[in-house]
């Protein structure tokens, strides 16, 4: 008698083992989709980020070409013309840094569509 019950109760255990192991699986699989949707978001918001980042260099660019003319015929300080400059260079910068942060998110993603890291 007291051995059936062991036996029925270890069958009663190994059968809620297998559910909370399936609910495991189904949290695991959940968790998986949302980095993945996550991946894809921060994917997106780096290409937007480096596309203003190109335009801010070409704003920066243009703004220093109209600079360079004005401190050629004498109508810009030394300093003003040092800031434009300054500001030509960090815009270059943040374009670099945006790209790489967009390749670096481009790259989780295949990892995700299985297609490993390929540089």
């Amino acid at each position: 008698i007291f051995n059936g019950w062991s036996a029925r109760a270890n069958i009663e255990r190994a059968k809620w083992d297998i559910k909370s192991k399936e609910l495991v699986i189904e949290q695991d699989t959940l968790q998986l989709k949302q980095d993945v949707y996550t991946a894809f978001n921060q994917a997106l918001g780096s290409f937007h980020t480096f596309n203003a980042r190109q335009k801010e260099v070409a704003t920066a660019e243009r703004s220093f070409d109209l600079a360079s003319k004005r401190y050629d015929i004498g109508a810009m300080q030394t300093i003003e013309w040092l800031t434009n400059q300054s500001n030509l260079y960090n815009a270059r910068i943040n374009t670099l840094i945006a790209q790489y942060d967009y390749v670096f998110k481009m790259k989780v993603l295949e990892f995700y569509k299985g297609q490993g890291i390929r540089l």
